[in-house]
């Protein structure tokens, strides 16, 4: 018969057997053994978890709507800022501003951020009443930032405005001919 030795703390299995020398078929005992020990303790755990978790699941569930309430009202009240930013923005701002300032957000968002919540706390505190489109460029350009915006050139003739390309088109058809 041969023996074999299996690892275990000081010679002695999880089942408390002494493992130093044992036989094929004393292995595959013990080998049976502890997995049928392992999945009883798995079962157990299951059924275990099925009755507590009636009530640590509402527990749970309570406190997933409380977390889910807050982060709603958190939200909600950064949504109510931001309305009130604009508000205020609204008020401040006149003629091409928006135009400038939308310019701006494109191109710097971290900038236009800062810029609105300044603007908004001067406007609110009454430091400045408007800001038009011009005045806000050379703010930017003495920034150091050079905010490019779309730029049309429109020529007005007789009556009607027609962008630049069309009247350059409209010159070289008349002078070929």
């Amino acid at each position: 018969m041969r023996s074999a030795l299996v690892k275990g703390s000081n010679g002695v299995s999880p089942l408390g057997h002494n493992t130093l020398l044992l036989n094929p078929d004393q292995r595959a005992l013990l080998h049976q053994r502890k997995h049928t020990q392992r999945h009883q303790f798995n079962y157990l755990t299951i059924i275990q978890r099925k009755a507590m978790s009636d009530h640590e699941l509402e527990r749970l569930r309570r406190r997933r709507l409380a977390q889910l309430g807050k982060r709603f009202l958190t939200k909600e009240r950064e949504k109510k800022e931001e309305g009130n930013k604009q508000d205020v923005l609204k008020r401040v701002f006149v003629g091409r501003a928006w135009e400038v300032f939308n310019a701006t957000q494109a191109q710097y968002p971290e900038i236009a951020e800062k810029l609105r919540n300044i603007l908004v706390q001067l406007a609110s505190s009454g430091k400045i009443t408007h800001v038009c489109g011009q005045e806000l460029y050379y703010l930017l350009r003495k920034m150091g930032l050079r905010v490019r915006l779309k730029t049309t050139i429109r020529i007005k003739e007789h009556g009607k405005l027609k962008s630049l390309s069309e009247k350059l088109r409209e010159k070289n058809l008349s002078s070929r001919d």
